[in-house]
């Protein structure tokens, strides 16, 4: 996934000394081409993630609580804590689970881009179980 940002909020790591979780975490709330937040695109991604295991999952509580860098690969990772809420209509059942993720992400400066990868959910293929 992709999130553009200003060179001014990627010059706050150096110059302001702003930390790194910061600084997505102003990507994540500045609005994307079409108006809506980044944050939005990114909670979207998970939901399709958990969309597997039945319910209607919803995200909620999505913080980053801890990301390392390294200025000279311009590379990096995030940790994501996050709340998934299903709603089971046919029985009326509702259920929380908390799910963290490690997302590396790369900042290509040419671009003006962060790159986060979201893990993907790990489901099994039957094709691959014959």
């Amino acid at each position: 996934m992709s999130f553009y940002f200003s060179n001014t909020l990627y010059k706050s790591i150096g110059i302001e000394q702003a930390s790194v979780i910061s600084f997505i975490t102003e990507i994540l709330k500045t609005p994307d081409s079409k108006g809506k937040p980044n944050l939005a695109k990114l909670t979207f991604n998970l939901r399709f993630n958990h969309a597997a295991e039945g319910g209607s999952p919803e995200i909620a509580d999505l913080e980053i609580t801890n990301a390392v860098y390294d200025v000279e690969t311009q590379k990096g990772q995030i940790s994501l804590r996050y709340r998934v809420e299903r709603h089971y209509t046919c029985s009326d059942v509702k259920s929380q689970q908390r799910h963290t993720e490690v997302c590396p992400f790369e900042i290509n400066l040419d671009e003006s881009a962060l790159l986060l990868q979201i893990p993907e959910d790990e489901s099994r293929d039957t094709v691959f179980e014959l």
